[in-house]
């Protein structure tokens, strides 16, 4: 982790502390506003931001594909910023950092994401935050050894627990929002209800860096230091020793486990996502199949099977997240090339070569834009109907230590198959690491946290922003 503060100053371009940023806010008037949209602005408002990506290069991308770019810098922390999540309603960011602070985001609003609050309690720096199911909560994960519990609208700390060792990594039990559960470098898995702090504790052989907890909260699974996963009865008391999983066989620690949404999208319920994304510090994003049985509460279980890696992303010795995102029509909103072959290269000045003006546009232009919309809109009336439209539009995004952000495309041809993954885009996305990546809940926007301080927002391209010159 950074030993200190950086050296150039944190200010910059993008939004800034509000004066009344630590006031209380009415949470029931962001939870009725409409959700943030990967394509509510209008394609003229797109067409000016594209224009000028703030140094946002795709290295591949097909010639009718639209890649992320950068929607907005967030800079208020005074250090890396080792952790950003959007809320599950989608309408809030928070984001912990060397700092020790904690900061609430406003990302209903179009270019200029809002500061809400700051949380200023902690002494060491805040490595992991995690929300509750209605948006109204939020915990988060600190070196001073304490998890904290904060009232989101009143910006108010709730409850505080302090145990020995240094808090990894914190997880919300989304099927009781007074419960959640946190790893530490003592090798200890705790369970704690703010009505009675600490309720449950498990020992690991190794420091927890990463858990992720069953919808239902009755299984958490572990990552740790030794490069086991590991899965948690919680009515049981005990590890599951018959599924847990050793991830390489050079005993890489585990930085982050993600799982990826369920087939119908909500985050609550009692169905697991099908995938489990692990880095590691082996330079390696490994994801397993687990059809859903891994940490459902049906008995059962089987041991879960590697479906596919992907490389390229540096992770060794560095706490990098990954993050899944699952969409019906996300195909329509990115366009992704239907295969490898047809990508081709980007030159290196992203706005040199192209210009947000239609002057001077052929009629062949025209017509293939045309077609282009007529097609988008054909294939998503046809998912309408399809139940595995969902299964197919599948994302997986990482951070690195390369200051670089890696998008994979690992959707499925049918629900039975194994993904085919293949880099969609490598993103020149900041001046130093990438610790974090989280894709919306429901949209295909996604925020990125550096160790150059900023937290960026990161939206799918608008149809046809990237418009050749007219001829002179």
């Amino acid at each position: 982790l950074d030993s200190g503060p950086l050296s150039r100053a944190s200010s910059g371009a993008g939004a800034s502390a509000g004066a009344n940023a630590s006031e209380p806010f009415q949470i029931s008037e962001l939870l009725s506003a409409p959700k943030p949209s990967a394509q509510g602005d209008d394609s003229a408002e797109y067409d000016r931001h594209a224009a000028a990506l703030h140094g946002a290069k795709a290295d591949e991308y097909d010639d009718d594909g639209r890649v992320l770019f950068q929607k907005s810098e967030l800079r208020a922390h005074t250090g890396a910023v080792y952790t950003a999540k959007f809320s599950p309603c989608g309408r809030l960011l928070a984001s912990g950092s060397l700092d020790t602070k904690v900061l609430l985001w406003d990302v209903t609003t179009k270019f200029n994401q809002q500061q809400l609050a700051s949380l200023a309690h902690h002494a060491q720096l805040v490595i992991d935050v995690s929300w509750s199911d209605d948006s109204k909560s939020l915990v988060s994960a600190s070196y001073d050894h304490t998890v904290k519990l904060w009232d989101v609208e009143k910006s108010q700390l709730n409850h505080s627990s302090e145990v020995p060792g240094l808090i990894q990594c914190v997880s919300f039990n989304l099927a009781d929002s007074n419960q959640y559960f946190f790893g530490t470098s003592k090798g200890c898995i705790h369970q704690v209800d703010a009505r009675a702090d600490v309720v449950r504790t498990w020992q690991n052989d190794a420091m927890v860096n990463s858990l992720n907890v069953s919808p239902d909260g009755q299984f958490v699974i572990t990552g740790d230091s030794k490069g086991m996963i590991k899965t948690w009865d919680v009515r049981m008391d005990s590890c599951i020793e018959d599924i847990s999983k050793l991830n390489d066989a050079g005993h890489h620690a585990i930085s982050h486990l993600h799982a990826s949404p369920p087939v119908d999208g909500r985050r609550s319920g009692d169905e697991d996502g099908r995938f489990l994304a692990v880095n590691s510090y082996d330079n390696m994003l490994r994801v397993y199949d687990r059809r859903s049985k891994l940490i459902s509460s049906s008995h059962g279980q089987e041991q879960m099977q590697l479906a596919f890696f992907v490389t390229g992303h540096k992770n060794k010795n560095w706490p990098i997240k990954s993050s899944f995102f699952r969409g019906e029509g996300y195909k329509y909103k990115l366009n992704l090339p239907s295969n490898r072959h047809t990508q081709r290269k980007l030159t290196d000045g992203d706005g040199e070569d192209f210009q947000d003006t239609y002057v001077g546009l052929s009629l062949h232009f025209w017509l293939k834009v045309l077609v282009q919309c007529l097609t988008n809109m054909l294939w998503v009336v046809g998912c309408r109907d399809r139940p595995d439209a969902a299964q197919e539009t599948l994302l997986l995004a990482t951070g690195s230590a390369d200051n670089k952000i890696y998008l994979h495309d690992v959707s499925l041809k049918h629900p039975n198959a194994r993904p085919s993954p293949y880099l969609v885009q490598k993103i020149d996305a900041h001046s130093d690491r990438v610790y974090c990546v989280d894709f919306h809940p429901t949209e295909p926007i996604l925020a990125s946290a550096s160790a150059d301080y900023s937290v960026k927002i990161w939206l799918p391209r608008a149809p046809n922003t990237r418009l050749p010159k007219p001829k002179s």
